[in-house]
């Protein structure tokens, strides 16, 4: 008993494997776990997970950003220049402390909300970029 293929997924050439291409609406309606593609709406390769489609992201150099307060022992909540995606994508020390988010302190868009207040003359560092692999 043979086995045929009908549509070759890769082909072996010195020019690289071609992926399928389409939109967003063109995707297919019972993709299987792992399933690649370039996607022309988004111009970007994506995989599906098994439940969605997830971008396949780039490497490469991203910028980090820098917020700097100084604690009065009595303010909680400081305004970030940038609002991160989640808490866990930023990095925050106080008195050089790293603090852990969900502990320490939670994030409402751009505001950043210590459980306790940072102590007076204390540095807030808050390092930003870490939630993005966009290449510059």
């Amino acid at each position: 008993m043979g086995r045929y293929i009908k549509v070759p997924l890769a082909t072996q050439t010195t020019d690289g494997v071609v992926v399928p291409v389409g939109s967003t609406v063109q995707r297919p309606p019972t993709p299987g776990t792992g399933t690649l593609r370039f996607n022309t709406d988004s111009n970007v390769l994506e995989v599906f997970n098994g439940v969605e489609f997830k971008n396949v992201t780039k490497q490469g150099t991203v910028n980090i950003t820098k917020d700097t307060f100084t604690g009065d022992g009595s303010t909680t909540d400081y305004d970030l220049s940038l609002a991160p995606s989640a808490a866990e994508n930023i990095i925050v020390f106080v008195g050089n402390v790293f603090q852990i988010s969900g502990t320490n302190y939670t994030i409402s868009g751009t505001t950043i909300t210590f459980t306790s207040p940072p102590p007076d003359t204390h540095t807030v560092v808050v390092l930003h970029g870490f939630d993005s692999t966009v290449v510059d």
